[in-house]
C-alpha cells in the first residue's frame, strides 16, 4: 500500500533551533574587511566570503553556525575539495530567507542545512534541519516555487531514515519556511529496499523520482511522482501528483495510476 506521511516522522518533524544547540556560541570578532556582504540577492557574492581566505570556519559561526561544528566539519573536509552551499530565495513578494546547506562527507553522518533570516541587513541563522548520510551520502536540495510563483519551497532528496541488515530507506521532503523556522509540508519515501531475514522471497526495490509540472492556465505546479518498483521480480510502474489545497492549506497526492506501454 502506497503512503505518504505528512509531519508524522519525528525525525522530520521538528528542526532543531540554532539556539538549542549544546555548543555555546562565541562573538566572532571581524575586522571591517571580512564583514560579510550587504547586498542580499547576491548569492554568489555571499558564497565566495564564506568560503575564500581560508576563514571558512570563522565566518560560518559568524552567522551562528555553532562554532565548534563548523571548525570539525571544515577540517574533515579540507582533503575532500567539498564546500557549503549557499542560496537565498523568496519567502513572499518582498521578503527573502536563505539556506546554507554543508553536505555529506566521510566520517560525517549528517549532511546540515541552515535556514538564515536577515537581522539588521546581515543573515543570520534562525533554524537546522539534520539529514541522515546513511547509505549512499546523495543527500541534495533544490529550491523552486510550486504552488505560488511568489513564494520558494525546498525540496530535499536522498535524506536516509532508516537503514540495517537488508534494509535502507531514503526519503523526499518538501519544506516552507514558516516565520524563521521550517514547516515540513510533504515526506515520502524516494528509495526503499527491503530484504527480510531467513531469506523469504520477499525481496521489494523502489524508486521515485519527482518532476514539477507546469498547471493548464496557472503559474503554479504540482509534484508529479513516478515511482518504479520490483517486488519478488514483478515490475511495475505508477505515477501521481501532490496538488495543493488551499482550503486545508497542505499538499494532498492523487490515487497512484500505472503507467503501461502501449504494444503497437
Amino acid at each position: 500500500m502506497s503512503f505518504i506521511l505528512l509531519g508524522l516522522n519525528p525525525y522530520f518533524q521538528h528542526a532543531t533551533p540554532a539556539q538549542e544547540s549544546s555548543v555555546t556560541q562565541q562573538p566572532v570578532s571581524r575586522a571591517h574587511d571580512d564583514s560579510p556582504p550587504t547586498n542580499l540577492k547576491d548569492d554568489m557574492d555571499m558564497q565566495n566570503w564564506i568560503t575564500v581566505n581560508g576563514k571558512m570556519a570563522e565566518r560560518m559561526a559568524s552567522l551562528g553556525v555553532e562554532r565548534g561544528f563548523a571548525e570539525e566539519w571544515t577540517s574533515t573536509v579540507e582533503d575532500y575539495h567539498v564546500y557549503p552551499e549557499f542560496k537565498s530565495f523568496r519567502i513572499g513578494p518582498h521578503h527573502r530567507a536563505a539556506v546554507l546547506f554543508l553536505p555529506c562527507v566521510s566520517f560525517v553522518e549528517n549532511a546540515t542545512l541552515y535556514l538564515l533570516m536577515t537581522d539588521d541587513h546581515a543573515w543570520k541563522v534562525s533554524d537546522k534541519l539534520e539529514l541522515d548520510c546513511h547509505y549512499d551520502d546523495k543527500v541534495s536540495f533544490e529550491i523552486a516555487s510550486i504552488r505560488d510563483p511568489q513564494r520558494d519551497e525546498i525540496q530535499i532528496h536522498h535524506a536516509c531514515v532508516g537503514h540495517g541488515t537488508g534494509y535502507w530507506e531514503q526519503v523526499f521532503a518538501i519544506y516552507s519556511v514558516n516565520g524563521q523556522k521550517f514547516k515540513l509540508e510533504i515526506l515520502t519515501d524516494e528509495l526503499l529496499h527491503e530484504v527480510p531475514a531467513g531469506g523469504s522471497p520477499l525481496e521489494l526495490n523502489r524508486n521515485s523520482t519527482f518532476t514539477l509540472i507546469p498547471v493548464a492556465g496557472s503559474r503554479s505546479r504540482v509534484i508529479e511522482e513516478t515511482r518504479s518498483q520490483d517486488r519478488n521480480g514483478k515490475f511495475t510502474v505508477q505515477r501521481r501528483q501532490f496538488h495543493w489545497n488551499s482550503v486545508r492549506a497542505r499538499y494532498e497526492p492523487s490515487p497512484f495510476t500505472l503507467v503501461q506501454a502501449t504494444v503497437n
